[in-house]
């Protein structure tokens, strides 16, 4: 557990729960909250390049949460999840409520659909084939990179863009990748009966143009838990957060403070 764990910072726990794009998607926002906040950014299996190949289930990486805080020997923290890592923190909470302070969801996957080609009879088996063939070429690896998840120009996309094809350079990890993201595109139908019932505060970050995440994803999530509260940051993508890390830093430090008066 300790090799896939960083932590940055001292004072309240706040653990940061990665998407598809591994955790270096938290680099433009540790700087700000470390000051606050003791960081907790873990590495889910399959990342790393040591992993072996592995079978994803949603359980699996709600469970590593569970693990994770009794490993830190932590009894609340501040849950914080972008994209796939929004989908198991909510399923996280839904099972540990009563291990979280504040809970922040940032362009959730899980809703409905991410593609309607995951609909498809057998789809699971014939998908993460052709993602791994698209992740050996580095053109491709660009495209899928690039292609919603910021504007277009500039630092952001370029950053972008060389992580991801460092961290798929690794074959294991190719092929994790390409089998969680056929699994995660998928609606989470435990949802409609279960958010209403979740006993916490929520805090729901969402941009504008996500076509990853579409908005109203976000407010439905809105709608179905009870006191939440919907930021949305206009113009722009799916990892907004790479290009406006201040919205983000600002708004979870102003609801975990919030919390605490």
């Amino acid at each position: 557990m300790n090799n896939r764990i960083k932590i940055e910072g001292k004072g309240e726990p706040v653990v940061l729960v990665h998407g598809m794009g591994g955790p270096k998607i938290w680099s433009p926002v540790i700087t700000a909250l470390k000051e606050k906040f003791q960081l907790i950014i873990p590495t889910f299996p399959g990342f790393l390049s040591e992993d072996v190949d592995f079978v994803y289930s949603d359980e699996l990486y709600v469970d590593f949460l569970i693990d994770l805080r009794k490993h830190l020997k932590i009894e609340k923290w501040n849950v914080i999840g972008i994209s796939m890592g929004g989908l198991t923190s909510l399923n996280y909470a839904l099972k540990e409520s009563n291990h979280i302070s504040t809970l922040t969801l940032i362009d959730s996957i899980g809703v409905d659909y991410m593609s309607p080609i995951l609909k498809l009879p057998l789809i699971n088996k014939i998908f993460p084939g052709i993602i791994k063939g698209m992740l050996k070429s580095e053109s491709s690896r660009f495209k899928l990179a690039k292609q919603d998840f910021v504007n277009q120009n500039g630092k952001a996309c370029k950053e972008c863009v060389e992580w991801f094809s460092e961290m798929v350079e690794s074959k294991t990890v190719r092929s994790n990748f390409a089998q969680i993201l056929a699994s995660v595109g998928r609606p989470q139908k435990q949802w409609k009966k279960e958010l209403s019932n979740l006993n916490l505060t929520v805090q729901i970050l969402w941009a504008s143009d996500d076509q990853t995440a579409p908005l109203a994803w976000g407010k439905w999530l809105n709608s179905k838990i009870t006191g939440s509260t919907l930021k949305i940051i206009n113009g722009y993508k799916h990892m907004a957060i790479l290009e406006k890390p201040d919205f983000f830093t600002d708004a979870i430090l102003d609801f975990i403070s919030q919390k605490n008066q």
